[in-house]
This record gives C-alpha cells, sequence and structure tokens, in this order.
C-alpha cells in the first residue's frame, strides 16, 4: 500500500519539505534503470524499487506536485544520468572534462578505441572532433609506428649485445621472448592490480579491460575513473593514457612478428630435403 498524505499544504512549504522524497524518488527511478540493465540485483529488490517509484509518483498526483515543471526537470535529470553525470544527493559529480579527462577521451578517439561513455554534445563540438579525428587517427599510426621501431631497436640491440656469449640465432630468439614477457607484464598482466586498487574492480575485470582496451574494441561497459564513490589522483588518466599508446605499439609489434615468423618457418619447411627434414625440426625447436 502506498503511504496517502495527510494534507495539503503550501506549494513553497511542500517543496522545502519533499526535497527528500524528490531525491529518493529520483534515485527510485535510476536503481531501476540499472536494474532493467542486469546489474545483478535481485527480483526482490526490483520489484520493492518499483513499488516505490509507483508509490512516490502516487503521492505527488494527490498533492499536485507533478507539473509539467517537475516533469521537465525530472527528464533533465534522467537525461544527464545516460549522459554520465552522476547523482550524489543533492550535488552532481561532474570533471570529466578536466584536463587529464580530455586527454584520454582524445587518446580515445585518436586510437578508435572510443569508449561511449564521453561525446561532444555541441555542433561546434562534433565538428571539431571530426576534423581532429581525420588529422589525429593518421598521425596516431605514424607515432604507433615509430614507439614499434624504437622498440625494435632496443631488442635488436640487446641481441647484438648477447652474441658475444652465444650465438646469433639464439640470442634474437632469447631477446624476442624476453620482450614479449615483459611486454606481457608491463601491458596485460600487471595493470589489472592498478585497476584493482583504483577502480574496485577484480583481476578478471581489470584483464578484461586491458585486453579490450589494447586491441582497440572497446566495449564501454568498463572506463577508468567513472565511479563517484572514489577519488581519482591527477596523474591516473594520464598514466593510462600513455599506457595505451605504448601498450598498442607494443601489441602491433606482437602481430607484426608472428606473420614475420610463421612465413620464415614455412620458408625452412619448403625448401628442406627430405634428407635432412629431421635436423630442420630440431634446428626449430632450438
Amino acid at each position: 500500500m502506498c503511504p496517502q498524505p495527510s494534507g495539503v499544504c503550501n506549494p513553497m512549504t511542500f517543496f522545502a519539505r519533499s526535497n527528500f522524497s524528490v531525491l529518493t524518488a529520483i534515485y527510485g527511478f535510476l536503481f531501476h534503470e540499472s536494474t532493467s540493465m542486469g546489474t545483478g540485483y535481485s527480483l526482490l529488490k526490483r520489484e520493492a524499487t518499483e513499488q516505490h517509484w509507483k508509490c512516490q509518483l502516487h503521492e505527488f498526483a494527490i498533492r499536485g506536485f507533478v507539473g509539467s515543471h517537475f516533469i521537465v526537470s525530472l527528464q533533465g535529470i534522467i537525461q544527464a544520468y545516460k549522459s554520465g553525470i552522476t547523482l550524489q544527493g543533492n550535488s552532481t559529480s561532474l570533471g570529466r572534462w578536466d584536463f587529464s579527462g580530455s586527454f584520454f577521451f582524445s587518446i580515445s578517439a585518436i586510437t578508435t578505441i572510443g569508449y561511449g561513455n564521453l561525446s561532444p554534445s555541441t555542433a561546434a563540438g562534433r565538428i571539431f572532433c571530426i576534423l581532429f579525428a581525420l588529422f589525429g587517427i593518421p598521425l596516431n599510426l605514424v607515432l604507433l609506428n615509430e614507439i614499434g621501431q624504437l622498440m625494435l631497436l632496443g631488442v635488436q640491440h640487446c641481441a647484438h649485445r648477447l652474441e658475444r656469449f652465444d650465438s646469433p640465432t639464439r640470442s634474437f630468439l632469447l631477446i624476442k621472448t624476453c620482450a614479449l614477457v615483459t611486454g606481457l607484464l608491463l601491458f596485460l598482466l600487471l595493470p589489472p592490480l592498478l585497476f584493482f586498487d583504483k577502480e574496485g574492480w577484480s583481476y578478471e575485470e581489470g584483464f578484461y579491460y586491458s585486453f579490450i582496451t589494447l586491441s582497440t574494441i572497446g566495449f564501454g561497459d568498463y572506463v577508468i575513473g567513472m565511479n563517484p564513490d572514489r577519488t581519482y589522483p591527477g596523474w591516473y588518466k594520464n598514466v593510462i593514457s600513455l599506457w595505451i599508446l605504448f601498450g598498442m605499439a607494443w601489441l602491433a609489434l606482437i602481430i607484426k612478428f608472428c606473420p614475420t615468423e610463421f612465413d620464415s618457418c614455412c620458408h625452412l619447411y619448403i625448401h628442406i630435403e627430405p634428407s635432412h627434414f629431421l635436423i630442420a625440426v630440431v634446428l626449430l625447436a632450438s
């Protein structure tokens, strides 16, 4: 049963007294929105939330408070919520278009990740975003290629140093293995620990976010710096932006190595004589 109003009061007095009820109703609606998207809440809580929201609307309707101004305000709050502004009591959590947030948005745009949590809302902003992406995406590809070449030069330099102690083939294979393991640690295995500390995600969720980000899939179901209940340091988004750039360069380098190694193995297998097949297998294994 929904509670019945005890009487009719002055509109201003009612607005002051109903501030908490308004926020409760809004939170009930937003909670209902989140449950309808499958966030894992039980059916009992969902039904209770729906009943509470219906009771709040019933109470406002009886008191004559549900007018055009309230509906417009409520629609504005819902639209702001869908745009990423999170309600916190009587205040809102903004700050996503500060320098670090804008820098992170720029990186996600030119790397074509496109989480979808931030987007320009004005015509001028959309036009600038198109021009920025037209020039930024090709330049970013050049930058990633240069970073990858620097990584490759570092690997080759270390391999040349090891040639003094071992054969060139084994030295280069050892250095490539070390580069692969180091990249896995820096870009896929260790970042989830940072996300666990700053975002409260599990290791599996952090690893999932790392791979989805570096592979530029960017579903947008996990995005850093979006929890209003947590305080993020100023360097956090900037470091993650650099991690994305270097991680994508490393991943592109690994993808570039794989076909090269496969082609070299196939080329060696095709040109090998049948009498030397066993020797070729031993060489490939070593």
